[in-house]
C-alpha cells in the first residue's frame, strides 16, 4: 500500500490519481486532517468527496480529473477523495477509465476502490454525487450530508446568489453555491456509467465530468463569473 500523503496533497508534486489508502482503523481521509494542529498550512479548507456506485470509473475519474484542476490552477487547501455506494474496497480502476485519463496525462493506475464510508461523508463539505441514485443512496448511508449534496451536473447550472463571486473563503463560495437555485430534475443530469461499453462512452463521461468538475473549481478558487 502507498503511503498516505499530507493533507492538501495535490498541490505537491504528486501524481494526480494516487489514492489515500488508510489502514483500518485509521480513520477517514478528512479525519487526519482536522486532527493538523490548528493554523497549519497543510489543513485543507475545503473537503470533497465525489461518489459514484463502484468506485471503478466515474468517481475515481472525477477525483483525478479535480486534483488536476486545481493543481492547474495554483488553488490550495482542497482535499478531493471519491468512494462508491456500493464498492469493495481494494480493486483497481476500470482498465477503460485507466486508458481514458492515460490519453489526458493523468496516472489512474494506482487508485483502489473504496466503499461510502458515513464518518467521511459526515466529515466532507461537498459531497458530489454522479446521479440521482447515488444522491438517494447517500442519504441512506449519511442523512446528515443532504444540506451539502449536490449532483456533478447539476453545478454549472446552479444560479448562484448576487455577490457570490465577491471575495471570501472557500467555504463561503461553495455555500453560496449550495444554497443556489438547482436546475429541475431531469435525466440528462445523470453522468452515465460508461463501464462495460466502448472507448466513446468514456470519453463522453470525461467531457461531463470536466464541464462540472470546471465550474466546481472556479467557485471554490474565486473565479466564478458570477
Amino acid at each position: 500500500r502507498d503511503e498516505v500523503p499530507p493533507c492538501g496533497s495535490h498541490s505537491l508534486k504528486v501524481n494526480p490519481a494516487t489514492p489515500y489508502l488508510l489502514p483500518p482503523g485509521f480513520g477517514s481521509i478528512f479525519s487526519r486532517c482536522a486532527g493538523a494542529p490548528k493554523g497549519a498550512s497543510n489543513v485543507p479548507s475545503v473537503k470533497v468527496l465525489m461518489v459514484c456506485t463502484g468506485n471503478l470509473c466515474r468517481s475515481p475519474m472525477a477525483e483525478s480529473l479535480m486534483r488536476e484542476a486545481l493543481s492547474r490552477r495554483g488553488c490550495d487547501g482542497v482535499e478531493v477523495a471519491s468512494s462508491g455506494t456500493w464498492a469493495e474496497a481494494g480493486y483497481g480502476a476500470a482498465e477503460s477509465a485507466v486508458d481514458a485519463l492515460r490519453q489526458r496525462g493523468i496516472d489512474l493506475s494506482a487508485h483502489r476502490t473504496r466503499a461510502l464510508d458515513p464518518d467521511e461523508a459526515n466529515e466532507a463539505d461537498l459531497i458530489v454525487a454522479m446521479t440521482s441514485v447515488h444522491v438517494r443512496e447517500i442519504l441512506e448511508v449519511a442523512p446528515e450530508a443532504k444540506g451539502k449534496l449536490v449532483m456533478l451536473k447539476e453545478i454549472p447550472e446552479i444560479r448562484m446568489a448576487a455577490g457570490a463571486s465577491t471575495p471570501g473563503s472557500s467555504k463561503d463560495r461553495l455555500q453560496s453555491l449550495l444554497d443556489g437555485a438547482r436546475p429541475d430534475p431531469r435525466r440528462s443530469l445523470d453522468v452515465d456509467d460508461p463501464i462495460g461499453l466502448p472507448t466513446g462512452a468514456y470519453d463522453r463521461c470525461v467531457s461531463d465530468l470536466r464541464l462540472g468538475i470546471d465550474a466546481l473549481v472556479a467557485v471554490i478558487c474565486g473565479d466564478q463569473a458570477g
